[in-house]
């Protein structure tokens, strides 16, 4: 396990210098701001909204989801430009959490250089797929909260740490495509 910026500056004797109170207010703001940034996106792209919208029409559904789309790719593309360190070859925007305690499961999640491109293409080509399906009628509210479960569980399989993490992100992604296909895919 590397040590953190701050257990780094604590080993440098730096004799009354700001430099060390700049650099430890400079990580937590970097950390703030990325927690901000993931529980915002968990937030948002929650589907659950779509599948219990029944009282409006579908147009307010797409609006919502490709709201949701522009301001994920906006957001991930923000954390990256920002808070990602190109030249730094560990993972980074790590999360980690207690999941299930009885099995000692944890919630990991972490960007390292492989995963950058991936998760920037996903957003890419989801926005433009949602903003390609603007003609969908036929079950729009079922159709728009698979496209956000499946952006959901791709996000969460190339970011995921931790092998069951990965597995449930996985499924998470393959059970809205595979519903996709079937529902609203053509013949060919």
């Amino acid at each position: 396990m590397c040590p953190s910026t701050t257990d780094v500056l604590e080993m440098i004797p730096w004799g009354g210098c700001k430099a060390k109170q700049i650099a430890s207010l400079h990580e937590q703001r970097t950390v703030l701001v990325v927690r901000d940034v993931n529980h915002v996106q968990q937030f948002l792209e929650c589907p659950v909204y779509l599948w219990h919208e029944t009282t409006r029409r579908n147009r307010v559904i797409r609006w919502y989801t490709i709201c949701i789309c522009i301001l994920e790719l906006l957001l991930t593309t923000y954390a990256f430009c920002y808070h990602f360190q190109s030249d730094d070859p560990l993972i980074q925007l790590v999360e980690d959490y207690k999941w299930i305690d009885f099995f000692d499961f944890h919630w990991r999640l972490g960007i390292d250089g492989l995963s950058i491109g991936p998760i920037l293409l996903t957003g890419f080509i989801t926005t433009l797929a949602t903003l390609a399906a603007w003609p969908v009628t036929r079950d729009s509210r079922l159709f728009h909260f698979l496209m956000l479960a499946m952006y959901s569980g791709q996000i969460g399989s190339f970011s995921s740490r931790d092998l069951l993490l990965f597995f449930i992100m996985w499924e998470l992604e393959l059970i809205p495509v595979y519903l996709l296909l079937a529902m609203w895919g053509g013949k060919k």
